[in-house]
């Protein structure tokens, strides 16, 4: 029988027979631990409209919600101790799948995204440069 790399109660991993993590058993939350607030999903809301009233399209935003996913996958692998272990790779892969996922739901899904990553500021100012840029 193989072991899989599972989250145990404590947070540690089981190592896999070739000491790699199956990453379909990695549970990664590259968002926020608490929902928008009420102010800041009204001003994802505005965000969204601004950046549809600019032309920006879904593309425009793909590096910047994989470069979340990335510094939230990094964090979470250093807190853990495996920046340079398998479960640090597995989780960057795991980060790279969400946000995939976030892209594909579009600009909307995009900004709500950022918003809670970053704030409202920084999330207009990449949109503003995103446009700026082009």
């Amino acid at each position: 029988m193989t072991t899989t790399d599972r989250a145990t109660a404590s947070g540690a991993f089981e190592p896999e027979d070739d000491g790699t993590p199956d990453i379909d058993d990695i549970a990664l939350d590259i968002g926020r631990d608490d929902p928008l607030s009420p102010a800041d999903q009204a001003d994802a809301d505005r965000l969204v409209a601004l950046a549809e009233e600019l032309g920006l399209e879904e593309t425009d935003l793909d590096e910047a919600v994989h470069d979340a996913a990335s510094h939230y996958a990094s964090d979470s692998s250093n807190d853990q101790g495996a920046a340079d272990l398998p479960l640090g790779e597995a989780l960057h892969e795991v980060a790279g799948l969400r946000a995939a996922e976030i892209n594909n739901g579009g600009l909307d899904s995009q900004i709500h995204y950022l918003v809670g990553q970053y704030g409202t500021k920084e999330t207009e100012a990449m949109i503003r440069s995103v446009v700026g840029s082009s």
